[in-house]
């Protein structure tokens, strides 16, 4: 009786938030000429992971009807529209909560027993953050390159629900990511299924100059990010990865950088970035580590502090185009996750990014022979 309980009120629950998005959405998506395409409502960063430059080259090319970019362009309004058909994503919609927890509580499983439950099942909140962390980001650019505010209020709509609205937000920690059976509490891996949030700070980020963006908006989101943030640093698990010495702790790092930069920490930001200088270096040891490598080099930019070149990234990068050791598909640091799988993230606008910071196409050919490189463009 208690489980049919449970999934009556999870199917009452989803009802709710779908009709909260719909209503949501189309009370911001309305139009004010006097914020579209101005500055943010709380000065948030022009971009955090993405180039402002390129966006803005992006931006001038396609007002120009640049036919290069028409290709791209298409794709990603594709992907738009397919996420403004799609329902929001809350941490409320599992059946049942967590051991120990709420339903507001991020619930996922170590991935390494998944032959005792699946870790991307809705179950779990795995698939949920990666879905809306993909959806709002897809938005908040097609918003950025096209100028369509319904774009904007479906993104700000779908954020809010996961950050903000008091009947559908995730509490602003990790603290039971990752579990394994038997245990009510996570584990300190489960903070790199936070990689996920950077996305989403990113489309905040480009959300800020849209109509959909109010006040409210900007300091329920930051406000959350900034707890997120505290628990970071101050949790145990959040000590625990800033100590590690592989992917968790690049991760860590990359996530404080970006989220310090996000809520306007930036002396946090810097000093998290210059201290992973000599952390970034050979021997590269899984595709993660890659990637969180590329990301921190890039949200480090907008503190002042180049990772680019002043750290063993090149060296890393050379290595892998003399003879690859690790890929982005690689992962011998931890059993994979299956939101890759599932969702699998695009690499190719990093390695776009290192090919133009470094001036050496050959990082190109580390996207793979199907890689878009002109979508890779349209950001870095």
């Amino acid at each position: 009786m208690k489980g049919n309980g449970a999934k009556r009120a999870a199917t009452g629950r989803l009802t709710g938030l779908v009709f909260l998005v719909v209503i949501l959405a189309a009370i911001l998506a309305v139009p004010d000429p006097a914020r579209a395409n101005g500055p943010s409502a709380g000065g948030l960063p022009a971009a955090l992971v993405f180039s402002p430059q390129v966006l803005d080259r992006t931006s001038a090319r396609l007002a120009a009807d640049d036919p290069a970019l028409a290709s791209a362009l298409d794709g990603l309004i594709r992907e738009a529209d397919a996420a403004m058909a799609a329902p929001a994503d809350s941490v409320v919609l599992k059946p049942e909560p967590p051991p120990g927890g709420g339903l507001h509580d991020y619930w996922s499983l170590d991935p390494g027993f998944a032959d005792m439950a699946d870790p991307c099942a809705e179950t779990f909140d795995r698939m949920r953050m990666r879905r809306m962390a993909r959806h709002v980001l897809t938005l908040a650019l097609a918003w950025k390159l096209t100028g369509n505010a319904e774009y904007a209020g479906k993104g700000t709509a779908l954020l809010w629900a996961w950050c903000c609205d008091s009947q559908t937000r995730a509490r602003p920690h990790l603290d039971r990511a990752r579990t394994r059976p038997g245990s009510i509490i996570g584990t300190p891996a489960g903070i790199m299924e936070g990689r996920d949030l950077i996305a989403a700070a990113e489309a905040a980020c480009l959300l800020a100059t849209s109509p959909a963006w109010s006040g409210p908006v900007d300091r329920e989101v930051r406000g959350w990010f900034a707890d997120y943030l505290h628990w970071l640093r101050r949790s145990e698990s959040g000590r625990l990865a800033a100590a590690d010495q592989g992917d968790l702790g690049l991760w860590h790092a990359a996530q404080v950088t970006a989220f310090a930069r996000l809520t306007g920490n930036d002396a946090l930001a810097r000093a998290t970035a210059e201290a992973m200088r000599g952390r970034m270096a050979p021997p590269l040891r899984s595709g993660m580590e890659l990637r969180a490598m590329l990301i921190l080099a890039a949200v480090a930019e907008g503190t002042g502090v180049d990772l680019w070149h002043t750290s063993g990234l090149r060296g890393i990068l050379e290595a892998l185009t003399a003879g690859p050791t690790a890929t982005p598909d690689g992962d011998t640091d931890c059993v994979p996750d299956c939101a890759d799988r599932l969702l699998p993230p695009d690499d190719a606008p990093l390695f776009h990014r290192a090919a133009l910071v470094y001036k050496e196409p050959r990082y190109l050919d580390l996207a793979g022979a199907g890689a878009d490189h002109v979508r890779a463009a349209l950001a870095h």
